[in-house]
């Protein structure tokens, strides 16, 4: 079997004839996460870690207990509010290897971009988080906003729940038309929760179903950052969605 970077150069050449635009690979690949722990729509977890064994424990919403890691404020904290006070109550989804998966509930997938310093106008991100912890990372700060130290940014990693139902919900030709859709703006949608929750997967399946639903079925202008070799699982799905849209994936 040849090397991932390898199989990532010579699929990466295959799209060249395509509208979509490839950089150099060069990133991690992915690590698959550890055994899955079980959990209760209706209950709030947290997970004491010893070497390599974890312990969960459970507590119905509403009621008090030991939650670890879920970003719950001391006694005589300030009660969170907003996107802190749902980290709070994300269920824990799985635990792997000195990381921590929760399913964060969001009002919105597309999100408007208010600055003129960057080439879009709106972002895609599938996870709060990265596990890559990349020292040059920019987002690291907004995990300051879920109520955690920006230091837990790649060690507690958000799902973000019903992505593609929200982000149909959202498409509209009149907010999308002629505008750049950047997925992976502050996290890496390849990232290795990526393996497990496939929610990029899912955006990419529903882009792809919206676009066909447009005037000649295309028309989106997108692009995708990874450094995962990940991204070749999907390579069948950006190849059908590079088709009729504008599509720019960038390898680092």
């Amino acid at each position: 079997m040849s090397h991932p970077v390898t199989q990532a150069r010579r699929a990466t050449s295959s799209l060249a004839g395509s509208s979509l635009v490839s950089h150099r690979l060069g990133g991690q690949p992915g690590r698959t996460p550890g055994e899955a722990h079980g959990q209760a729509p209706a209950a709030q977890f947290g997970c004491r870690k010893s070497g390599r064994d974890a312990t969960c424990s459970s507590t119905a919403r509403g009621q008090t207990g030991w939650l670890s890691g879920l970003g719950k404020p001391a006694q005589g904290s300030p009660t969170p509010i907003g996107i802190a006070r749902l980290a709070a109550s994300a269920p824990l989804e799985h635990v792997g290897k000195e990381v921590e998966y929760f399913r964060l509930p969001v009002r919105s997938l597309l999100n408007r971009v208010q600055s003129d310093r960057v080439g879009f106008m709106w972002s895609i991100n599938p996870y709060r988080g990265c596990e890559f912890g990349c020292q040059y990372c920019y987002a690291r700060y907004t995990h300051e906003y879920l109520g955690l130290d920006p230091t837990e940014f790649e060690q507690k990693i958000y799902v973000k729940a019903e992505a593609a139902r929200l982000l149909r919900r959202d498409l509209t030709p009149e907010k999308v038309l002629g505008e750049h859709i950047a997925i992976g703006a502050a996290t890496d949608p390849y990232q290795p929760a990526e393996r497990r929750f496939e929610v990029t997967r899912a955006l990419l399946e529903t882009l792809l179903e919206f676009s066909q639903t447009l005037p000649g079925e295309g028309g989106l202008r997108l692009s995708l950052t990874t450094k995962s070799d990940l991204v070749l699982r999907d390579i069948p799905l950006l190849l059908k969605l590079s088709r009729r849209n504008r599509l720019h994936v960038n390898l680092s």
